[in-house]
């Protein structure tokens, strides 16, 4: 990561030059390119984009798979006290984040949004890109939320808590 949350100067600035490069470069060379050879450049990002929802819709799948020593013991193949997730929301988040990169390749040339982005401070210029995509963020977040995920993956993930 090139300090996304604090330097980013655009949606696409933030998400092609800076949010985990390791996989943009992948979605880059494997989505991006072969698509924009036979579509328009807004078409190949959306592509980019839903490839994406797509990937983070299998990695929930993935984590929130019941394990077989969780399943019930009545043979129906189900876990009744297991967690299930809701699908769709990191799909719902990316294509949030597509609209945003074309939006910006619509408006972001007008003299307004030049000047804004002139004139305004970095760190506030960064402020107001991540607030834009998170309108939507807790459609990505939810099932991490609702499973209690980052609580039960501190060992793998440190979080800072407050000390009361």
């Amino acid at each position: 990561m090139k300090n996304p949350l604090l330097e980013s100067r655009s949606p696409s600035d933030f998400w092609g030059r800076r949010w985990n490069l390791i996989v943009h470069k992948a979605l880059k060379g494997g989505v991006f390119k072969p698509v924009r050879k036979y579509y328009s450049r807004s078409v190949a990002v959306v592509a980019v984009f839903v490839a994406s929802g797509a990937f983070h819709e299998w990695l929930v799948n993935i984590l929130f798979a019941p394990l077989e020593y969780q399943l019930d013991d009545n043979g129906s193949g189900a876990c009744s006290q297991c967690f299930s997730p809701t699908y769709g929301g990191a799909l719902v988040f990316f294509l949030w984040q597509a609209m945003l990169v074309a939006a910006e390749r619509m408006v972001g040339r007008t003299e307004l949004i030049r000047s804004l982005a002139k004139n305004l401070p970095l760190p506030l210029r960064t402020a107001m890109i991540i607030s834009l995509g998170l309108p939507l963020a807790h459609f990505f977040a939810e099932p991490y939320v609702r499973s209690n995920f980052f609580r039960h993956g501190q060992p793998g993930l440190p979080i800072i808590l407050a000390i009361a």
